[in-house]
C-alpha cells in the first residue's frame, strides 16, 4: 500500500511553503494534494472565522479530508507514488472544535469531526506538525489574521493532538531544517 504523509498545524505555520518546496525538489516522488480549505473556498464557501454556515463549511472540509485519505487505497497502475497532503483530518477536527466552542457548529457536526479524527489520525504514516513559534502570522488574503483565533487553535493542537499519537513529527526551524526532519521521519515511518 502507498504511504500517506500529511501536514497539520495552525494557519501561517509553514505547511504550504514546505509542500511547495517538496514539490519543486521532488516533482515525481509523491502524489501531491493541495489544501482542502482553499479548494472549498474557491467553490464559494466562506472559511475560517468568517463562515456564513459553519456546519456546512466544516462538514465539507471533513468530507474532503475523508476523500483525501481514501486516495491511499487507489492502487491503479498510474497511482503508485506515496501521497503528501497539505492538511488532514486533524485540521478539520481542531478547527471544528474551535467553532463548536464558539457555538457556531452544531453537536452533530462536532461529533462527525471527532469520530473521523479518532478513526483516521493514527492511520497516517507520518503527520508533520509545523511548529507555530517559527513562523509569523501573515496576511495572504485567505487565512485569518486574528491572533486570538490562531492562539486558540494552537492551544487546541497542544491539548487535543500533541503527545497523543505515535505518528507525529514536529517540524522546527528553517525550511531547510524542516525538510531534513521530514526526510528522517519518512525514512523511519511505521510502514518501513
Amino acid at each position: 500500500m502507498r504511504k500517506l504523509f500529511t501536514f497539520t498545524g495552525a494557519q501561517s505555520t509553514g505547511k504550504t511553503t514546505l509542500l511547495k518546496t517538496v514539490m519543486c525538489l521532488y516533482p515525481e516522488r509523491f502524489e501531491y494534494v493541495t489544501e482542502v480549505t482553499r479548494r472549498i473556498q474557491r467553490m464559494g464557501v466562506t472559511i475560517n472565522d468568517e463562515a456564513k454556515n459553519y456546519d456546512l463549511t466544516q462538514s465539507l472540509i471533513i468530507s474532503d479530508h475523508l476523500l483525501n485519505y481514501m486516495k491511499v487505497h487507489d492502487q491503479s497502475d498510474y497511482n503508485i507514488r506515496d501521497i503528501l497532503l497539505d492538511r488532514c483530518i486533524v485540521d478539520g477536527y481542531i478547527y471544528t472544535k474551535y467553532f463548536y466552542e464558539q457555538n457556531k457548529v452544531s453537536t452533530k457536526v462536532m461529533n462527525f469531526a471527532e469520530y473521523w479524527f479518532k478513526e483516521l489520525t493514527c492511520k497516517y504514516d507520518v503527520i508533520f506538525y509545523t511548529n507555530p513559534a517559527d513562523v509569523k502570522l501573515i496576511d495572504d488574503g485567505i487565512r485569518s489574521t486574528n491572533n486570538d483565533f490562531r492562539d486558540r487553535i494552537i492551544e487546541l493542537y497542544n491539548t487535543e493532538f500533541i503527545d497523543k499519537f505515535d505518528n507525529i513529527c514536529i517540524l522546527k526551524g528553517s525550511v531547510n531544517e524542516r525538510l531534513e526532519q521530514m526526510k528522517i521521519a519518512m525514512l523511519y515511518s511505521k510502514c518501513n
